[in-house]
């Protein structure tokens, strides 16, 4: 049953003919003019070093691998009021998705899906995007991956340089990975609610827990424990939303 929701997701939420591979926009680039434009982007300058990222190595220093094993794929979404409630109707269940267009467990460290959202103006993403992500990104977490959002006029801080604008793209898209021991940076961000963060957290480690490095371990429980004494009697302290299934196999 669930391997058949999983081979159906794709076809339902993607325009038909849209998902392809990294190598099948190269050989064909005016079939694809939105991904060859995001492909020239990764290749200038999501590949290589920047003075202001704040850190030595290129902006994604993984990127290079899934490219050479095409492990990065495509899709489209059409939309209509480009919303917060619109993302979250249309890609919540790229979670299915993710797993049914990569179900090699052993390559997940590397695969990536970017979806597009062309039909959203570059200059009126963030209701979209930031709003969507806000509110899609515990359960893409929870179900063990990260969800990147990207757009032209994103003000997501960087990790290591908060002046740096790491997450600003040619288009509005989303992202989607594997969660990976390195995420924990990402996960406790302060502009998240401090009960969000501590489920986010507690996910990073049902999933990669066993990876972390014992000094990354301690310092992810220490903050766990800070967390827990702030939402302790909290009337504020989100209720657990249900998972989609917890559906990584």
């Amino acid at each position: 049953m669930i391997k058949d929701v999983l081979e159906q997701y794709p076809l339902k939420i993607f325009t038909p003919g849209s998902v392809c591979g990294y190598a099948e926009v190269q050989r064909d680039p005016e079939r694809f003019p939105h991904y060859a434009e995001v492909i020239a982007w990764i290749e200038l300058l999501i590949m290589k070093p920047n003075p202001e990222l704040g850190r030595a190595g290129p902006v994604c220093p993984r990127v290079h691998l899934a490219l050479e094993q095409n492990l990065l794929k495509f899709a489209t979404i059409r939309t209509k009021d480009a919303t917060a409630e619109e993302a979250v109707c249309k890609c919540e269940a790229a979670v299915e998705a993710f797993y049914g267009l990569f179900p090699n467990r052993d390559e997940w460290p590397l695969s990536c899906l970017l979806i597009l959202f062309p039909d959203i103006k570059r200059g009126q993403a963030s209701d979209f995007i930031d709003g969507g992500h806000r509110r899609l990104r515990k359960t893409f977490i929870k179900n063990g991956l990260m969800l990147g959002e990207f757009h032209p006029h994103s003000t997501v801080p960087g990790t290591y340089n908060p002046a740096f604008r790491a997450m600003r793209a040619p288009m509005p898209l989303f992202a989607v990975r594997a969660i990976s021991e390195h995420d924990h940076k990402f996960l406790v961000r302060s502009d998240f609610p401090a009960a969000e963060r501590l489920e986010c957290l507690n996910a990073l480690l049902d999933f990669v827990g066993d990876k972390l490095e014992s000094k990354t371990k301690a310092e992810v429980e220490a903050v766990l424990l800070e967390l827990r004494k702030q939402c302790e009697g909290s009337s504020n302290h989100a209720v657990d939303a249900p998972r989609r299934g917890h559906l990584r196999p």
